[in-house]
């Protein structure tokens, strides 16, 4: 997970305006158990695109295993 998360927060500097970069980064927090950044990722691509499925999807998923 740190190998993936090192990459998307670069990319995340490159493109920080493209909310997959943070549902990748709330997915990468999520295999890693932290769910407080899980629900911040998400939540961030979601005020990006409030319309993008996977970054609703993925806060409903970090939320219901609170």
């Amino acid at each position: 997970y740190d190998e993936a998360q090192t990459a998307f927060e670069a990319a995340l500097k490159s493109a920080p305006s493209d909310p997959t970069i943070y549902v990748n980064l709330g997915l990468v927090a999520l295999g890693k158990g932290d769910a407080a950044r899980t629900e911040k990722r998400f939540a961030a691509a979601l005020t990006l695109d409030p319309a993008f499925t996977p970054a609703a999807e993925g806060l409903a998923q970090a939320i219901s295993r609170r």
